[in-house]
């Protein structure tokens, strides 16, 4: 999943980098690394977003 992906999904679903942070258990740092495209999407945090939007 790119970063640009990413940060649609979370805006598609209302959500903040903290309210998605919480959502996944990740930290809040971790979201923004991935949006800034500082570290690569694992495949696992890319699957629970998706699930989130399916779940929407």
């Amino acid at each position: 999943m790119s970063r640009d992906e990413f940060v649609a999904l979370r805006k598609s679903l209302g959500r903040t980098q903290e309210d998605l942070a919480h959502d996944l258990g990740k930290r809040v740092r971790q979201i923004a690394r991935y949006e800034s495209g500082e570290v690569p999407i694992p495949a696992p945090v890319a699957q629970a977003l998706k699930e989130l939007v399916q779940k929407r």
